[in-house]
């Protein structure tokens, strides 16, 4: 990380989609893993961290395959419902 760009920084607010959900959220590939490592480069100006699951865009009765989760992309048609819910509890508590 560029120090002076570190510098600069006031305060961090990190939202990230992410491929795992809040069960999985601690394992190896979840996304807590991703809050520490900015944690350990931000420090206190970390001020927020947010997951937002692509899974929430899968419809209930059908998950969606890995494939289909790594091609999946936030767009206006896929936004509502869960995930859309979520990113406005997040903004909410901004």
């Amino acid at each position: 990380m560029d120090l002076a760009l570190m510098k600069s920084i006031v305060e961090l607010i990190f939202v990230t989609t992410c491929g795992s959900d809040e069960e999985n959220k601690d394992t190896t590939f979840g996304y807590e893993n991703v809050f520490k490592e900015v944690k350990a480069l931000a420090g206190n100006k970390l001020v927020f961290a947010e997951a937002l699951s692509i899974k929430l865009l899968s419809p209930k009765t059908k998950p969606l395959s890995d494939e289909e989760m790594m091609n999946i992309r936030l767009s206006d048609t896929v936004f509502c419902n869960e995930i859309e819910k979520r990113f406005h509890q997040m903004v909410e508590k901004l």
